[in-house]
């Protein structure tokens, strides 16, 4: 059944020009978006989006999940684009919002943060992942099956060795990439040995991953980095030279892992997190440890101190995996809620709708496709625009009409 949802005002203009600082042109930036993520979307639609119009939640996060798997920075907030900063609010909602912000004395229970996972092809998008991460997590949200089944890649394997294999391949290859000796060797004359290792991993790691995306039921893993704030002591001054440190909020990057049966190219890691760093700081002025500053030996002295606030707040660093969700949902913003909403109670799968430029587009589409297979049976005589020309009283005759064609389609779902 087609479904009617709220639509959201797109900041056209910002979304242009994201797309012309990657040398997109619109044709272009479609094509990559159904290429590198799967996601179609028609030209039209694409128009309207940044000519501004009211569109669906939906496209915002297509277009979203583009510039965020390329690590775009937002140019309003200078941190990694998220929805918000594709969006135009009304005034008066974004003032209430601001202002609720600001009569609340205390921080959030918890920030909903979102982030993207896409499904792993080769192992250079893991190598590429773990390079920028301090820590790896995985998840098993699935039942892993221990029968063998015949299979082109390795017919004495199961689900089970298979996954067990890429786990320890994940963790051997990012356990050598933190070691800056061995990272050295490989670049010495008389190492061949070292990679021939490491083809022999990536030869290894992409058959088990084959194994398990041609099993019967698929299994995909996903993989995506998360960034967390946490309690850290750090430079002050990042000079290189500079021996005095303060103690406060800093970050820490996971790559998370996920396998799980499903055909779809990402996967939404959804994580209520209770040490956000609004309720760090928080806490670390209430608390009086936002002045904690000096060298390495002061903060010797200091450990009892830290250490006890840790345990006082229960403070945990990582990952929290009963408080993680994953999902292909498509969520309104935190701001378009109006800042605090209960996620917990919000339905896992969001309708994939199509609106009625869209609908027209595919009715055209369908025209279009049937018109080119008349040609074709009547042996592609002369030009196909001719032959349109010729025949476009008998064409319009058979052709279905709009009306018709949403008849159809009224019990699909989209």
């Amino acid at each position: 059944m087609i479904q009617k949802v709220k639509k959201v005002k797109p900041d056209g203009k910002y979304i242009a020009e994201l797309r012309e600082s990657k040398n997109l042109s619109q044709d272009k930036f479609l094509k990559e978006l159904k290429r590198k993520l799967g996601h179609g979307m028609s030209k039209r639609t694409y128009q309207r989006i940044e000519r501004g119009d009211n569109t669906q939640p939906l496209y915002i996060q297509h277009i979203h999940k583009f510039y965020y798997a390329l690590n775009s920075i937002s140019k309003k907030t200078k941190e990694k684009i998220t929805v918000d900063d594709l969006l135009i609010f009304p005034k008066e909602k974004k003032k209430n919002y601001d202002s609720n912000k600001k009569k609340s004395l205390k921080p959030a229970a918890f920030e909903r943060q979102l982030t993207y996972l896409y499904a792993v092809n080769h192992f250079d998008d893991i190598a590429k992942l773990i390079s920028k991460s301090h820590r790896r997590k995985f998840f098993y949200p699935l039942t892993i099956d221990s029968r063998g089944a015949p299979n082109e890649y390795d017919p004495g394997w199961d689900e089970q060795s298979a996954t067990e294999s890429i786990v320890k391949q994940i963790d051997d290859y990012g356990k050598k990439r933190a070691d800056i000796k061995y990272n050295s060797r490989t670049e010495n004359y008389g190492n061949a040995d070292l990679e021939v290792n490491e083809i022999n991993q990536i030869t290894k790691f992409g058959n088990c991953l084959n194994y398990l995306n041609n099993r019967p039921n698929k299994i995909n893993l996903y993989a995506g980095n998360v960034t967390l704030q946490r309690l850290t002591t750090m430079p002050v001054d990042p000079h290189p030279f500079s021996d005095i440190l303060k103690y406060g909020v800093g970050e820490i990057v996971i790559t998370v892992l996920c396998f799980k049966r499903d055909e779809a190219s990402d996967l939404n890691f959804n994580y209520m997190n209770y040490f956000h760093k609004e309720k760090l700081n928080f806490l670390l002025k209430e608390k009086k440890m936002d002045k904690y500053e000096g060298d390495s030996d002061y903060f010797e002295n200091q450990e009892y101190d830290i250490q006890a606030f840790e345990d006082e707040i229960k403070y945990f660093q990582g990952i929290d995996a009963s408080k993680v969700t994953f999902d292909h949902y498509v969520p309104y913003t935190a701001e378009d809620l109006g800042g605090e909403k209960d996620w917990t109670d919000m339905e896992s799968n969001y309708p994939e709708v199509m609106d009625d430029d869209a609908l027209y587009d595919e009715y055209k589409d369908e025209k279009a496709v049937r018109a080119v297979q008349a040609w074709k049976a009547e042996g592609e005589k002369g030009t196909f625009s001719e032959f349109v020309e010729k025949n476009k009283d008998k064409l319009k005759k058979e052709e279905e009409t709009f009306e018709e064609f949403m008849e159809r389609k009224k019990d699909k779902k989209f």
